[in-house]
């Protein structure tokens, strides 16, 4: 009898299944020779598969391999990704879905894979000499058959060019190289590499050299900066004469200070410099500049400023739900104790800042505070009249959702002010996906409840609230998941 009880079970749900249902969706991630389709299966309760058809016309040609969509009754999303798609091509595809029952044709969509111009991801200059030098690059075809020249010169305006050369049609970065001859000795030279293909020309920014003569700046940088100290770095190459080098720094670009002089040798490679420079004040913009001397010329950098620091300010946590804590922590520059730091916020809905608090640092002038906002926050601290960058703390409203009797489910939504008429929606978890069941406005508690229908068996619930409805000021929020059973 349990037999026969299954059999007329298993013929029901047979009896009961439909033809699945599909839906063609967007295609997305569309690249140079690839793009991923999507789009949505009901199996109406049998058994399905699913696959799209695609080509260059709506009498598509080409499938995708054949996937399950399981034997539910509810939609499920799907995707598929192609490559090897030619660029700057019109497609057409549609979603399939088979099953016992029948089969099932989405609607007709198209894109276009994009055709884009080479991209010129890098162009430098390398093995200076006195009448030549090689320019590298780095150029990625974009999938279509490319090529490549040098427009070189003695100004901007360049006026020479050199030969051009294939570089194939691939969808990734190929370096490239040539020589450039015939140059004049001790002279500033600028150039720019070309690449093209039948989508368009893509011309690279412009780079400046000099020829084998005075010597040549690499780079300069800092590192170490402290509130009264930082370590000038730098490179310079003697470019084969003996050459020697210094820094000059002050607070303003007339500078006024030189570092003692060292040799930088006569070689033709780089040589790394640094000095380091003490007796600096807390919270002040400085100037470098990096000098070379040979008997060819002196050569000076490009000025750079830095800044030593102020107090610090840091917190602990970005973003946090209604009636948390946060820490805000720092350090002034002295590094001494029982120095006043005063904190500052500046509420989502407020205008202006307001001193929320004062606090004594500790031994390594560190200082900490805990704040509680009740909305999206803006926080700075001021010591001895220097202001920390401006931090920002996000907050949540809290939701919560319980379940008072079988099947009813209330929440409540607490924030810095009310949130009634805001729209809160409850979802549940399907598939790895959570999807709306119901929504309903916030009462003058900011409270709503639910009675929905649920499936039989298990569900995982929650209530979301979205920044939109949480209001200005606010993030958006989630409930804790909620485990019922029907």
């Amino acid at each position: 009898m349990i037999l026969g009880l299954a059999s007329g079970i298993a013929s029901s749900a047979a009896e009961a299944a439909t033809l699945p249902s599909v839906v063609t969706g967007p295609p997305s991630q569309i690249a140079v020779t690839g793009a991923t389709l999507s789009g949505d299966v009901d199996p109406g309760g049998a058994t399905t598969t699913y696959n799209f058809e695609y080509g260059t016309t709506a009498s598509y040609g080409l499938d995708t391999a054949v996937v399950s969509a399981g034997a539910g009754t509810h939609e499920v999303g799907v995707a598929s990704r192609l490559d090897g798609l030619t660029p700057g091509t019109a497609y057409h595809y549609r979603l399939v879905a088979r099953s016992s029952v029948g089969s099932s044709y989405g609607s007709d969509s198209t894109f276009r894979t994009p055709a884009n111009a080479p991209t010129i991801l890098k162009s430098l200059f390398d093995d200076v000499a006195d009448s030549s030098t090689d320019v590298v690059s780095e150029i990625d075809a974009n999938g279509l058959a490319s090529a490549w020249y040098v427009r070189y010169g003695t100004s901007t305006a360049l006026g020479l060019a050199a030969a051009a050369h294939a570089i194939g049609s691939s969808t990734s970065p190929v370096t490239v190289s040539v020589r450039l001859h015939g140059l004049a000795a001790h002279t500033s030279y600028y150039f720019e590499v070309v690449a093209a293909n039948a989508a368009g020309t893509t011309f690279g920014t412009q780079v400046s050299f000099l020829t084998t003569g005075a010597p040549i700046i690499a780079a300069q940088s800092i590192r170490d900066l402290t509130t009264t100290s930082v370590t000038l770095d730098g490179t310079v190459i003697p470019d084969g004469h003996e050459a020697k080098w210094y820094f000059q720094y002050g607070p303003t670009i007339t500078y006024g200070v030189n570092t003692a002089a060292a040799s930088a040798g006569s070689g033709m490679g780089s040589v790394a410099v640094a000095r380091a420079i003490v007796g600096l004040t807390p919270n002040t913009v400085y100037h470098f500049r990096l000098v070379a001397e040979s008997r060819d010329g002196v050569v000076v950098s490009s000025d750079t400023p830095f800044e030593t620091p102020g107090p610090s300010l840091s917190t602990s946590l970005g973003a946090v739900t209604f009636g948390a804590t946060v820490t805000l922590s720092g350090n002034v520059p002295s590094g001494a104790a029982n120095q006043v730091v005063a904190i500052y916020g500046e509420a989502a809905t407020e205008p202006s800042f307001v001193e929320l608090a004062t606090v004594l640092t500790g031994i390594g002038g560190s200082w900490a505070y805990g704040v509680r906002p009740g909305i999206g926050t803006n926080y700075k601290a001021i010591w001895h009249s220097e202001i920390s960058p401006t931090i920002s703390v996000g907050v949540s409203p809290s939701v919560t959702l319980r379940e008072p009797s079988h099947g009813r489910f209330v929440t409540h939504v607490a924030g810095g002010s009310r949130f009634n008429g805001r729209l809160v929606r409850l979802q549940r978890l399907e598939h790895g996906i959570w999807h709306n069941v119901a929504q309903r406005r916030l009462n003058g508690d900011s409270s709503a409840s639910f009675r929905p229908s649920l499936p039989a068996g298990q569900s995982r619930i929650r209530i979301y609230l979205t920044t939109y409805q949480a209001g200005p000021g606010y993030l958006a929020a989630l409930s804790g998941i909620h485990r019922y059973k029907l």
